[in-house]
Order: C-alpha cells, then sequence, then structure tokens
C-alpha cells in the first residue's frame, strides 16, 4: 500500500494588517521556513493577505469608508506580483502552499472575493476557490463568489477546506470528487476596537 501520510503547516502567525507588501514578505518567509522542516502542505487562514476585515463588524461611520478604500486597495490580484512572489516561496521551498486571499477582480477594479489560493510546490498556481456565500456583513465586503473553483486537487493529500461545506450543493459536489469533511470548530470573533484598524487614529 502505498505511503499517503503528509506533514501539514497550519499557520498561526498573523498577517501585516492592511499591507500587501509586508505580509506577503512574511508569508514567503513562513513557507520557506516550512519547507526547511518537511512540511508536505502549508495552510494559512481565511483571507490572511492582506487580514480579515473586522471592521465590517462595527458600527458604520467615516472609518469605514477608509478602511473599504484601503482594504480594495492592497487586496491582490491573482495572477500578479503577490502571487508570483508566493509561488517562487513555493518552488523553492518544495511545499504546496494554501493560502486565503482578498482577490480584487480584475476587470471592475472595485470587487473583492474572499479567496482559497492554492499553489503547487512546482510554483505553479493550481486553482483558486471563492467563498460561495459571505456570511452576515462580511457581505458589505466581499462578493459573492462562484461554484468554478469547486474542484478537488489531486496531490499527495488530497482536501478541499471550505467553511462554506455547510451548504449541501458544495459538500454534494465535493463529495463526488473524492473529498472527506472534517469539521471543527472555530471562533473567530474577537471584540472589535476603534484601534484595530491600524490607521484608524490616523483618520
Amino acid at each position: 500500500m502505498a505511503d499517503d501520510r503528509f506533514r501539514l503547516a497550519a499557520i498561526q502567525a498573523a498577517a501585516v494588517p492592511f499591507d500587501r507588501e509586508a505580509s506577503t514578505r512574511k508569508a514567503c518567509r513562513l513557507i520557506r521556513q516550512a519547507g526547511a522542516l518537511g512540511v508536505t502542505l502549508a495552510a494559512f487562514g481565511e483571507t490572511w493577505l492582506p487580514g480579515y476585515p473586522f471592521f465590517c463588524h462595527a458600527p458604520v461611520g467615516a472609518k469605514t469608508w477608509q478602511a473599504m478604500a484601503d482594504y480594495l486597495a492592497n487586496a491582490v490580484e491573482i495572477p500578479g506580483p503577490t502571487t508570483d512572489a508566493l509561488c517562487l516561496a513555493a518552488k523553492e521551498a518544495g511545499v504546496d502552499v494554501v493560502i486565503g486571499v482578498a482577490e480584487r477582480d480584475r476587470a471592475s477594479g472595485g470587487s473583492v472575493y474572499c479567496t482559497l489560493l492554492f499553489i503547487g510546490r512546482d510554483g505553479c498556481i493550481l486553482g483558486r476557490h471563492r467563498k460561495l456565500k459571505p456570511t452576515f456583513h462580511e457581505r458589505s465586503v466581499w462578493s459573492d463568489g462562484d461554484a468554478v473553483g469547486l474542484k478537488t486537487l489531486r496531490r499527495s493529500c488530497r482536501m478541499r477546506c471550505l467553511r462554506s461545506s455547510r451548504a449541501a450543493p458544495t459538500s454534494r459536489s465535493c463529495n463526488r470528487q473524492g473529498c472527506s469533511w472534517r469539521r471543527l470548530p472555530v471562533s473567530c470573533r474577537p471584540p472589535w476596537r476603534a484601534d484595530a484598524y491600524p490607521r484608524a487614529k490616523k483618520a
């Protein structure tokens, strides 16, 4: 029987909020560190780059619009310089990478998606999945996704991790491709403070 074991690095380090370039440099460093540890797959969290838009859960005010503008400005185009850097790091480290990014639509320039980006150890983009239905306040920041990215990637570890797996059509689509689901309890809603947005005090 073939050995299907793999080593997963669940990246717990924080990004540099609202700073795409600094977050990219940090991600590349973490990917290379994971490779040095013999990791098979390095996985980052939801919109790790350039960070989760916690401001969308706060009362709407003048700072909200500035935060949205800065978030859009730091979103990632696929492909682009940011993904080029991530692909190079993955290739040098010999590691498959899954990283959440705020993806800016190249055509409109104004739509942002909560996207899961898949990069192979050969440095190529394997695919991407846009979150189908952002949750509640997230809809003021992220656009609805599509089902184009609902594909199983044939790697040493065949996985598909989607918070939107609660949607029955999503689950059925991936189950037909051989996915196994593992539900984990998730809590990602710390109390929001005005100074949580790094440039709020400057407004």
